[in-house]
């Protein structure tokens, strides 16, 4: 979905051996969400705009590779990625992110950030985010976490009445919501069918 009065775009899913490749407009400020499950995932962003920022909400099956490349080209921008994957039992996730700051532009700034939520035991992730900056006077950062789920969040809630099946839904919903409250024009229906569509694709434990 698109809204072209404010910019905002939703790739609701990606489906295996998916590849895609978006170049963005001069001077064009855009918020992009992509939800991507299963498979090996190839993408490449060719950035010339003011403002751009990138979420993908990863809600991994099985074995997966997922390559990104994002170039930026423009003086005075600003790039701002934020990656929130969900791993379950028996994945094996590979993440290669690669940034590359052209020749000659300035007053530029480029932050990645790769959130990992632990669900459950069997899990093997290799995260390895790369910068190339070939300019001066550019901001770029990078930083990766892996994190279980808060017991002590999870004790306090399931204290109130809820089961363990219900925490866990509601812990990851504010993950989701954290996201989604930057896409203001999407109306709240279409939120709870994205919502759904991540929960019913992560196995939790009753």
């Amino acid at each position: 979905m698109q809204n072209k009065k404010d910019n905002n775009m939703i790739q609701k899913y990606f489906s295996t051996n998916y590849s895609g490749n978006f170049s963005i407009p001069e001077k064009s400020k855009l918020n992009y969400l992509a939800l991507i499950s299963d498979s090996h995932i190839e993408l490449n962003f060719d950035f010339t705009g003011k403002e751009w920022n990138i979420f993908l909400i990863c809600f991994w099956k099985g074995n997966t590779t997922c390559k990104i490349k994002t170039s930026v080209n423009s003086s005075d921008s600003n790039v701002n990625i934020f990656i929130l994957s969900f791993l379950q039992d028996d994945n094996y996730i590979n993440v290669d992110w690669d940034i590359s700051m052209s020749k000659g532009i300035s007053n530029s700034k480029w932050h990645l950030l790769e959130k990992n939520i632990i669900l459950w035991k069997k899990i093997k992730v290799k995260a390895s985010p790369r910068l190339d900056v070939y300019s001066q006077n550019v901001q770029s950062t990078h930083g990766v976490s892996i994190d279980k789920l808060d017991k002590e969040k999870m004790f306090y809630i399931m204290s109130r009445g809820l089961s363990n099946h219900e925490t866990m839904e509601l812990i990851i919903h504010s993950y989701i919501q954290y996201i989604l409250d930057f896409f203001q024009v999407v109306q709240e229906p279409e939120k709870m069918e994205i919502e759904q569509k991540i929960l019913l694709s992560i196995k939790i434990d009753d």
